[in-house]
């Protein structure tokens, strides 16, 4: 979808990522395991996304990395939590551009 001034509009149906659990996020320690970094983008409760950082630290995953959308990204890690601001483009067709 694309909006009056040109800018892609993301549609999601929360369903499946409102049903994430805990245990959801347990089940895939093992695909996590010796990750270097952890990637949200808060399509989903931040309950659980606050659980699958305090999990993904304590498996020793030191950096996470937050997309925002239009409010830029996050990271942090054990020396720093920065925001990032999204750089201002002149999209000419933002389909399939992701967060820009």
């Amino acid at each position: 979808m694309i909006d009056a001034q040109g800018r892609n509009q993301i549609a999601t149906v929360p369903g499946a990522n409102n049903r994430l659990e805990e245990s959801d996020i347990d089940a895939a320690i093992p695909i996590v395991e010796g990750a270097k970094i952890l990637g949200f983008q808060l399509e989903m409760r931040l309950e659980i996304v606050d659980y699958a950082i305090r999990k993904g630290r304590e498996l020793g995953v030191n950096t996470v990395i937050i997309t925002l959308g239009a409010g830029g990204s996050v990271l942090a890690d054990s020396s720093v939590q920065e925001h990032y601001p999204a750089p201002g483009v002149n999209a000419v067709d933002s389909r399939g551009a992701g967060d820009i």
